[in-house]
């Protein structure tokens, strides 16, 4: 019986059964049978004892796990379990609202300076029907700074604080709330009688929170990334942290 002949043979077969699986990644190997017979395929999927796999032709097929090399079983189940340890798309949401979480004045003689701690309160959503253990959530903070009245006009590049946050255990479908380390924000504000050198006037120079830009692993996969507002990812770079 050709190695052809055996795969279609097994394929009726499990048809008849009523074998199906979920497709996983695709990852291109050579199987071989019990019989030393050898193919090409891409695995789709593992579940049970089928396996799932696409030829170089197209044509997708399942055999029976126990029909090939005791090599190819364990390797195969050790790579089902890889597989079904990753979070699925969208088993994980991140969402985050911003606060202040603390503030001092400080009275200077012409000047009121106030150090605002800003930062953000991060919502770790488990979307998944399982626990989801050792993850990790990494951020950066950015502040966009007011410069002085009358200064040089140059856009003045964001200033940025990175930080991150372990999460021991999350239930399936719960969520698990954490803050940010904070980033200070200066207000100077001018007191009367006072007014900027250049200009003249003694309008208030602060600066602003200008947004997070966030990422969420488990183990080493990236399970959900996202920015506030979403233009930073375009404007800034995450190796810059």
């Amino acid at each position: 019986m050709s190695f052809r002949l055996f795969i279609n043979v097994v394929v009726i077969a499990a048809a008849f059964l009523g074998l199906n699986s979920a497709a996983l990644h695709a990852e291109p190997r050579t199987l071989t049978d019990k019989q030393g017979r050898s193919l090409k395929a891409e695995i789709l999927s593992v579940d049970g004892n089928t396996v799932t796999i696409r030829r170089e032709d197209g044509h997708t097929f399942n055999l029976s796990l126990s029909t090939l090399s005791d090599d190819d079983q364990r390797s195969l189940k050790d790579w089902a379990k890889q597989q079904a340890s990753l979070i699925p798309a969208g088993g994980v949401e991140l969402q985050m609202s911003r606060g202040k979480f603390d503030s001092q004045k400080k009275d200077e003689e012409s000047i009121i300076v106030t150090e605002e701690q800003w930062g953000y309160t991060v919502t770790f959503f488990n979307h998944t029907s399982k626990p989801i253990s050792g993850a990790r959530v990494d951020y950066i903070l950015f502040v966009k700074p007011d410069a002085q009245p009358g200064k040089d006009s140059t856009p003045v590049p964001l200033k940025k604080k990175p930080g991150s946050k372990q999460i021991d255990t999350v239930g399936f479908r719960d969520s698990v709330n954490f803050r940010t380390s904070t980033i200070t924000i200066y207000k100077q504000q001018l007191k009367p009688g006072w007014v900027w050198e250049k200009t003249g006037n003694n309008a208030a120079v602060k600066d602003t929170l200008y947004g997070i830009w966030i990422r969420a692993y488990v183990g080493d996969q990236l399970v959900d990334e996202t920015c506030s507002p979403d233009t930073l990812s375009k404007t800034e770079t995450w190796a810059g942290k």
